[in-house]
């Protein structure tokens, strides 16, 4: 081998990966985590992100998580984010008693369906598009209880009555509410102290053995053998090479056919569709001693928590615009945010202000009782993220045919919760392990006929 070439092949053996992970975001972290974890402290992983930083929009979220779905696959991807987060969290917990710290990953809290008159009110029709789903009711929501029962995960689920809610929730006296749900196995996943615990437990040492995080690095493509086989990735002025090549690329799923031309490619990216949505934070002072989730009887969300000074954080545009082309730093709408500075005493912005209405009394912004006063008048924050989705809502996990390139894409409103589950998949599929059941693996599978998602995005 003359010099020349004895060149570049030093240089490619030091540009190589036992597994690399392209995408920053929940799903991707963990599928570095969940690589370090199984293939062991001397693998070296290259996980990389076009972000600046790790974790990407998964902290512009509620950051809920409920044993409470409608499908298996869900059921059981979001117990295995639960488990880990509870683990790391009993961690937390033993690190606090020493050091006097609070950091906690995981916090249980109810999370709470309301049920309204099928016949909506003309205020909130308005803010609906024409072919909006009929409101759900007790049924829908009694059979998801009974199907997620009977797949061996408890939701914990009650039904209660108007006066029930609202003896354990007094703020929830809305005439509009005929009557709830309440998950109990429900509540907050801290992603950011996830994010920083995985990161401190698998960064690679000196010698390049556990993760190695690139942040602002883009794929460009991926480097194909004379078979066609996956050997690599280009990043443009650099190439770092492995059989091994998880593409976690959460709202960037449309830009799969870039970095791996073909049919298949072609196939999965035309029946994904990226929504944003915008979030916004508010300060609510009549708020006391409670943390719940609220879902108001035409699905809009909000999160409650006095645990972080009195607060409601829900979504603050009236609908999710499609996006054609995502961007690495996604901006909240400037309209909303003008009508912010220029109304703060009103946060009558977006459709879960206007919605949570019915649910309370206390949310009318013409509410001036001195003993109770308006709860959200002072608005603090304001974000953007992505959800992408797949026609039928489930994730896509799997091995792209020709290439050997295995795909996790599709967490849509369970990137957090869902995270670990879809990375464990991703891992069962380089590695050919059964981390999930394989009720999970089909409904899942990359190669499946997707079916328009006829229920409700919960």
């Amino acid at each position: 081998m003359n010099g020349k070439y004895m060149a570049e092949y030093i240089h490619k053996l030091s540009n190589t990966a036992d597994a690399i992970v392209v995408g920053g975001g929940a799903v991707g972290l963990h599928t570095a985590h969940a690589l370090h974890e199984t293939m062991g402290n001397k693998a070296r992983i290259v996980a990389i992100t076009q972000e600046s930083e790790w974790g990407g929009i998964a902290g512009r979220s509620l950051e809920q998580f409920r044993l409470f779905n409608d499908s298996f696959a869900l059921a059981e991807i979001v117990s295995k984010g639960i488990e880990l987060y509870r683990r790391v969290d009993e961690q937390l917990q033993e690190k606090n008693k020493r050091t006097g710290s609070q950091e906690r990953a995981y916090r249980q809290f109810p999370y709470i369906f309301t049920v309204g008159p099928q016949e909506r009110p003309e205020h909130i029709s308005e803010l609906l598009p024409v072919n909006t789903p009929k409101r759900p009711n007790m049924a829908y929501y009694e059979k998801l209880k009974n199907d997620t029962i009977s797949w061996g995960f408890d939701p914990q689920a009650e039904i209660v009555s108007p006066d029930e809610l609202q003896r354990r929730f007094p703020l929830l006296n809305g005439d509009a509410i005929e009557g709830a749900m309440i998950i109990n196995s429900a509540g907050r996943l801290h992603f950011d102290i996830m994010r920083n615990w995985i990161m401190e437990k698998s960064r690679a040492d000196g010698n390049g053995r556990g993760v190695t995080y690139l942040a602002r690095t883009a794929a460009r493509q991926i480097l194909l053998g004379k078979k066609g086989e996956a050997i690599g990735i280009d990043l443009g002025d650099e190439k770092i090479y492995s059989d091994k090549i998880i593409l976690a690329l959460g709202s960037f799923a449309l830009k799969l056919p870039q970095i791996l031309p073909g049919s298949e490619s072609d196939r999965i990216a035309s029946n994904f569709t990226i929504t944003q949505r915008e979030l916004f934070f508010s300060n609510t002072p009549g708020v006391h001693d409670t943390n719940f989730f609220l879902i108001s009887p035409d699905m809009a969300i909000a999160r409650v928590s006095t645990h972080e000074g009195h607060a409601c954080y829900g979504y603050a545009s009236e609908d999710d615009p499609i996006i054609t082309a995502p961007s690495t730093d996604p901006r909240p709408n400037d309209e909303y945010v003008q009508e912010w500075q220029i109304n703060r005493k009103n946060l009558m912005i977006g459709r879960t202000y206007t919605m949570l209405s019915e649910c309370s009394t206390r949310w009318d912004s013409d509410y001036h009782d001195p003993s109770q006063p308006n709860l959200a008048i002072e608005p603090f924050g304001h974000s953007a993220g992505y959800y992408s989705a797949y026609r039928d809502g489930l994730p896509v996990v799997g091995k792209l045919a020709d290439a050997g390139v295995i795909l996790a894409v599709g967490s849509h409103h369970s990137g957090i919760m869902g995270g670990q589950g879809i990375a464990e998949l991703a891992v069962d599929h380089a590695l050919g392990q059964n981390n999930l059941s394989q009720t999970t693996h089909q409904q899942t599978n990359i190669s499946r006929t997707p079916v328009e998602h006829a229920g409700l995005v919960l």
